[in-house]
């Protein structure tokens, strides 16, 4: 019984005496961890604004791109058609160069439109002619808009050198891209 009582306070006293010897050191590391959790959350917030802004973006190419080869077969118009054309081969090349950036920060990019873009995909497969160019007139003159709006921003906007250089280059792209007339 005494052994066991001497052990308690032996253990008790080590227990004390530890929780004494590591108490500043704690408060540093405390702080350095508290430094390195909170530069986490500044990072993976800028990360996932990165995400959320170039995932947006490639939805819209995906799109457009789908848009242009149905516009090749469903228009009525050659200046639609060749529009379509232009526009399919400048957001091809622009989430082609988008996935490579995005691949190299470790952004998974979708490869179809989302469920908006799907549908309206879906929609406009349906139409033909006139009613096809009318409507595609406008969703691309739409999407053209909000794609500029969108790379405005992330150039403006974004914590990542690279991607603010990408949104650049594809502003300029971009903004030499006539929208279809009906």
């Amino acid at each position: 019984m005494k052994t066991r009582n001497s052990l308690l306070s032996i253990i008790s006293a080590s227990v004390i005496v530890f929780a004494s010897c590591t108490n500043n050191p704690r408060t540093v590391d405390d702080k350095a961890s508290a430094e390195a959790v909170s530069d986490n959350k500044v990072q993976e917030q800028a990360a996932a604004e990165n995400y959320e802004q170039l995932t947006r973006i490639a939805d819209l190419l995906i799109q457009e791109v789908r848009l242009g080869d149905i516009a090749q077969t469903n228009s009525s118009s050659s200046a639609v058609r060749k529009s379509a054309a232009d526009l399919k081969q400048k957001s091809q090349a622009m989430y082609n160069e988008l996935s490579a950036l995005a691949q190299a920060k470790a952004i998974v990019l979708p490869e179809l439109p989302g469920n908006d873009g799907t549908a309206f995909v879906t929609k406009m497969q349906q139409l033909k002619g006139t009613q096809f160019d009318t409507e595609y007139s406008s969703i691309t003159t739409s999407d053209h808009t909000q794609l500029l709006d969108m790379l405005q921003s992330t150039a403006a906007s974004s914590n990542d050198a690279d991607i603010r250089e990408w949104a650049n280059k594809a502003l300029s792209v971009l903004k030499t891209h006539e929208t279809p007339a009906s």
